[in-house]
């Protein structure tokens, strides 16, 4: 249970370290110039970015505003800004293009890392460590959302681990360090952006928690029951506490949100377990020509996921593998659409507020590759036991470390952006247009009123330096939505959720004009011939 008990123990990070460097040090250089088309950083994210490097350039620090779509949004206690999360601090001292790369690579290392401490907690030996913080790194649906610049979802995919290392943690050693250990990885996942992951984490370890002080009730150890209780009780209001700043604005604005009139359609959202996916447990392609298929794939690697079953089947006896290896079967139920998941989503509070359930796959490949620790240290035990040479651990541990690198390699140099792309095939975060050169001369202030998704991507408009009243959000206002069906459709539209707010007709010029539209952009002349002089 030691997490570190020799300095030689500091070898299997710095080799974890090492391949991310071998493997992955080409998203540290061309992150910016070579992300895929569809990925979120080009239509939200750098714009995210942009707004707080301006805030940073001219002096005045975090931004609590932006006003670059949607006619202005909330900006620091946006959940997707990450303006104060840790390993987005390097957006505080370089441009958004050049902190990218820099920190989607620490993340594939901290992944790593974090798997190696979860491995310590668990009591395995740095062979097993090793294995679980490579197959951490080189999780395909790591890998997958970076290609789809899903820059929130990251962080919560690598830190969540930590949040039950931490709990593991305290259930085998309550006091003051692991209460500590649990309140910093709480803060740390409340500050991650997107809380699914680390909501579906809590919902499994309430219920793994709760059985154990159960058990320990009925051993008649009900002191260490009442302790374990009550050191988690004070570790989650420290990190909610931590946090506060960011969860009690948005729990004030809850009931404006869109979101809150979400059905079960817009939860599932297209993306509920099919048996195709099952397939994908064994080959990521199955599933890779699929539209978004970062959101379904349920590959995390054949080697871990070998090994996850050997551990579950040899190790079931040890601790924590029972809950492992249930978390792993039931977290793949609840992706399905069955009547598990509609209880779930109309009784779990909190279920019903966000979507695509296959986003549980997230948290199955943590549970299996937790397992896999389990699986190769079950191996090496047995085969300790018919061979004594001293290299038997190197013999069965490279290979597989190994394939396991050829493979992330392979993957990788078709789902990260580690290589300069050919020039027709870059991506600019920051384009220099006809229409921003013009808009740059006149005096504001004032709003652009874009017609059509794709007339003016609406991640460009903080760096073009314009406020448009469209935008493309999940965290978006009921009565903006309101407004804006009262622009486009003279009425309101009960439609529920939405993430993108679109102009291809306008019904109320007065309601545009009371926005400060200075300027219609489109590709051609507007369906109304009396916009373009009335505004």
């Amino acid at each position: 249970m030691d997490l570190l008990t020799r300095r030689q123990d500091l070898i299997v990070p710095a080799v974890i370290v090492l391949a991310a460097v071998i493997l992955f040090g080409g998203v540290w250089r061309h992150a910016a110039e070579a992300q895929s088309r569809c990925s979120d950083i080009v239509a939200q994210h750098e714009a995210t970015k942009r707004v707080l490097w301006r805030n940073i350039e001219a002096g005045r620090g975090i931004p609590y505003w932006r006003s670059d779509q949607l006619s202005g949004t909330p900006a620091l206690t946006h959940p997707q800004s990450l303006y104060t999360y840790p390993l987005h601090a390097l957006y505080f001292f370089l441009p958004p293009d050049e902190a990218l790369g820099p920190t989607l690579w620490l993340h594939l290392a901290a992944a790593g890392l974090v798997f190696w401490v979860l491995g310590g907690v668990m009591g395995l030996g740095q062979p097993a460590r090793l294995i679980m913080g490579l197959a951490a790194m080189f999780n395909f649906k790591l890998l997958a959302i970076h290609f789809s610049g899903w820059l929130p979802v990251i962080p919560g995919v690598v830190f969540v681990p930590l949040l039950i290392a931490a709990v593991l943690y305290l259930l085998e050693r309550p006091g003051l360090p692991a209460m500590v250990f649990v309140a910093l990885s709480g803060a740390l996942c409340l500050h991650t952006g997107h809380l699914q992951l680390f909501y579906y984490a809590v919902l499994f370890l309430t219920v793994y928690v709760a059985i154990r002080c159960a058990m320990a009730w009925r051993a008649k150890r009900g002191d260490e029951a009442g302790r374990t209780v009550g050191l988690l009780a004070v570790a989650s209001l420290l990190a909610a506490g931590l946090a506060a700043y960011l969860l009690l604005p948005m729990a004030a604005e809850a009931s404006l949100m869109s979101r809150g009139e979400a059905g079960y359609e817009f939860f599932l959202g297209n993306h509920s377990l099919q048996p195709l996916h099952l397939a994908g447990f064994l080959c990521p392609l199955f599933v890779a020509d699929k539209p978004e298929f970062w959101e379904d794939v349920a590959y995390f690697g054949f080697i871990p996921l070998a090994l996850a079953v050997v551990g579950a089947a040899l190790a079931w006896q040890r601790r924590p593998v029972l809950f492992l290896a249930i978390g792993f079967l039931v977290s793949i139920l609840l992706a399905a659409d069955t009547p598990l998941l509609r209880a779930a989503h109309a009784l779990v509070p909190g279920f019903s507020l966000f979507r695509c359930p296959n986003r549980l796959l997230f948290l199955t490949a943590i549970f299996g590759i937790a397992l896999a620790g389990f699986g190769i240290e079950e191996l090496l035990a047995r085969a300790r036991k018919r061979v004594t040479r001293p290299w038997l651990t190197l013999a069965v541990v490279a290979p597989l470390a190994v394939i396991m690198a050829v493979e992330a390699r392979w993957y990788g140099a078709r789902l990260l952006p580690m290589t300069p792309p050919p020039a027709a095939q870059r991506v600019d975060l920051e384009p220099l247009t006809d229409y921003q050169r013009f808009l740059a001369k006149q005096p504001g202030p004032y709003r652009i009123a874009p017609f059509g998704r794709y007339t003016v991507n609406y991640g460009w408009g903080a760096s073009m330096g314009v406020e448009m009243i469209t935008g493309f959000d999940a965290y978006n206002f009921r009565h903006y939505q309101e407004y804006m069906d009262l622009v486009r459709f003279g009425q309101p539209r009960r439609v529920g959720a939405r993430v993108w707010t679109d102009i291809a007709e306008v019904q109320r010029l007065d309601l545009l004009c009371a926005l400060n539209v200075r300027y219609l952009l489109a590709p051609r002349p507007p369906p109304n011939p009396e916009i373009g002089r009335d505004t």
